[in-house]
């Protein structure tokens, strides 16, 4: 009977093993998926390049959490997800360093071409050797990110209408958290949501 029962209590320990970074991925899929899913009609409505780097980052962005989910479930055995120098290992690695770098690019551009102050979010990836300093790295990017935003949109106004500027403040950023998944050992990704408001001070 003992040994019944430390065979019982095994089989729930492995359970919670399986099941709890299960959820996980299935929980990054959501923010990813509307990632994407906002990268598509995007695309559709204005067909700019920068849109496109937008896509194809969102899309690589999808590949790293299905790539978690792949592993939770041990779907695709043959990929070796979460080992070391297998071909699941690498697509994983990569596609998190293309959307990284793609992803942020194709915002960037897209919002330089906007013109007003109007509250609209920015986004941040961060990588660290766990969550806080990844989600750390990630709202200092998109902190960045927002600066630039304002300086672009700070430019463009009327000379007429501000004929000499202070500078563009940003205010009332706020951050949400979208996606956090563990890549490797000691190595996070976090992507995060930024929205502010520009505040272009004249005299």
């Amino acid at each position: 009977m003992k040994g019944f029962s430390t065979l019982l209590l095994s089989l729930s320990f492995s359970a919670i093993h399986v099941t709890t970074p299960s959820i996980k991925a299935f929980l990054a899929l959501v923010p990813a998926s509307i990632l994407l899913v906002g990268s598509v009609v995007l695309f559709l409505r204005e067909k700019t390049f920068a849109c496109f780097l937008q896509l194809i980052g969102a899309a690589c962005l999808i590949v790293v959490v299905l790539a978690h989910v792949f592993e939770a479930f041990r779907l695709f055995p043959s990929m070796h997800w979460g080992e070391t120098h297998s071909v699941g290992h690498y697509l994983d690695f990569w596609s998190a360093v293309l959307g990284l770098s793609v992803f942020p690019t194709g915002y960037l551009l897209h919002s330089l071409t906007k013109s007003g102050a109007e509250r609209e979010p920015v986004y941040g990836f961060g990588l660290g050797p766990n969550k806080s300093k990844a989600k750390s790295a990630a709202m200092n990017m998109a902190h960045g990110f927002a600066i630039v935003v304002a300086v672009a949109r700070a430019l463009k106004c009327p000379t007429e209408e501000c004929s000499k500027m202070i500078g563009p403040l940003v205010a009332n950023e706020e951050t949400t958290e979208l996606v956090t998944v563990k890549l490797q050992n000691n190595l996070d990704l976090s992507v995060v949501q930024r929205s502010f408001d520009i505040v272009i001070v004249c005299q």
